[in-house]
């Protein structure tokens, strides 16, 4: 049982290596010859042709060097560069709901069954409180008058599908 774990070990290592480029590539030891494809190479389908065929290579990349010989790699910063954006902080809260139109939106659907029922809560509590549910799904954008509607309501209770 012992041997098996191992061996298996050994395998599961293996592959990782290969699939990570730890490993060096196999160099066959025997020469190739010039009408055998190489064991690396991948043939295109052919398709009939009045020109004369050619054998299929392997392109290859070779890094630039410095000029004592050493190669030099780039590489990429995957943060990005994004242009700094202050801080605003939240907005203070409202000292009561009594009189104040709230919007309830539901952007991107998918989770009605919690959304809507908020808008029709806050009025049962507060008959005094507006609140408006906006449903908007991925087909369904918000238009301008609705735009217009979030921006001069008093509060606003965002949620999405995610």
């Amino acid at each position: 049982m012992r041997k098996v774990l191992v061996t298996l070990l050994a395998v599961v290592l293996m592959v990782g290596m290969l699939m990570s480029g730890c490993a060096k590539e196999v160099v066959p030891t025997e020469p190739i010859s010039p009408t055998a494809p190489s064991p690396t190479t991948i043939e295109p389908p052919t398709t009939p042709t009045a020109t004369t065929p050619t054998t299929p290579t392997t392109p290859t990349v070779t890094p630039p060097t410095t000029p004592a010989g050493e190669q030099v790699y780039s590489v990429l910063d995957p943060r990005s560069n994004q242009v700094p954006i202050p801080f605003q902080g939240l907005s203070p809260r409202l000292d009561t709901l009594e009189g104040k139109t709230v919007i309830v939106a539901n952007c991107h659907g998918g989770n009605e069954e919690s959304m809507e029922p908020v808008a029709s809560q806050i009025m049962a509590l507060v008959p005094t409180c507006n609140a408006i549910y906006l449903s908007t799904n991925s087909t369904r954008k918000i238009n301008a008058s609705e735009w217009d509607m979030i921006t001069d309501a008093d509060a606003l209770i965002l949620g999405h599908d995610y």
